[in-house]
């Protein structure tokens, strides 16, 4: 039976090792690879659709609720990779509020912005 499972990940350590991954770094790209090593011999459910993933899966990285420091991971099959990566994301942020749903709550993520204004505007 397929595990469910989700990594928890700096948030800054992670975008560092996107950026330098992205500008050819192989130490950056080994960290990214090995996120899921540690799950090399079981099987891994996709986090939207629930299917099994064999061999490495794809990772879609999600805020925390109330952290900005950290934030998790969680995989997901090619075959939801193929969805765009906004209606990925939005089903991945469907199921973070249920689980952190609380009665007559509403739930909020705030994700850090990539790029900032310059400060003279």
């Amino acid at each position: 039976m397929a595990e469910t499972v989700i990594e928890s990940v700096y948030r800054y350590e992670f975008d560092a090792a996107m950026r330098l991954a992205a500008k050819g770094d192989e130490n950056a790209a080994h960290f990214l690879a090995s996120i899921w090593d540690a799950y090399a011999g079981t099987t891994i459910a996709c986090f939207t659709c629930n299917s099994d993933i064999d061999g490495a899966p794809k990772t879609q990285v999600l805020p925390e609720q109330l952290d900005y420091s950290s934030s998790f991971s969680s995989p997901y099959a090619l075959r939801a990779g193929q969805d765009p990566s906004m209606a990925r994301l939005n089903a991945c942020i469907a199921i973070l509020k249920e689980m952190y749903a609380r009665r007559g709550k509403q739930v909020h993520f705030n994700f850090l912005p990539k790029r900032t204004m310059p400060s003279r505007w």
